[in-house]
Parts: C-alpha cells; sequence; structure tokens
C-alpha cells in the first residue's frame, strides 16, 4: 500500500487527458489553414533567389495586402 499513494486518482488522470486532447486540437486547428509550400527544385517559387526576392514571390502567390506585408514586414526579422 505504501506505493499507492504516488498513484494518481483516475479523476486527475482523465482531467490531464481531456487537457492534453484539447491542447493538440487547438494546434492542429491553428495549423490547418497554413498553405503547404513545395521547397524542392520543381517549386513554383524562385528559391534560388534572394531572401526579399523569395518573399516577394511568396506575397504575391497568396495574394497578401500592402498593410499585410507591412506587417510581417515589422514583426520579422531578417536573416542575416
Amino acid at each position: 500500500m505504501e506505493n499507492d499513494k504516488h498513484i494518481l486518482p483516475p479523476c486527475s488522470v482523465s482531467r490531464k487527458v481531456v487537457f492534453l486532447v484539447a491542447r493538440i486540437a487547438t494546434v492542429m486547428a491553428m495549423y490547418a489553414v497554413a498553405p503547404l509550400q513545395d521547397f524542392t527544385s520543381s517549386s513554383d517559387i524562385g528559391l534560388s533567389k534572394p531572401i526579399p526576392d523569395i518573399d516577394r514571390q511568396l506575397y504575391a502567390k497568396y495574394g497578401l495586402t500592402e498593410d499585410e506585408q507591412k506587417f510581417i514586414e515589422s514583426m520579422i526579422k531578417p536573416m542575416e
């Protein structure tokens, strides 16, 4: 019986499982609308170009407005 004190009661385990399942569902829903991009040599984006050119191609491909582009540029630090 001494070892039994370390076992969680079933209701605690089920609450944790419900929380984890809800969390997984939330993350999956967030990424469900993210477009898949082909990064192979057969991509419709010229991946051999400089990063700013690739960004512009992607903005055009996904129809981002100028405001959306400015927002992204203000939030993402350029790669060095």
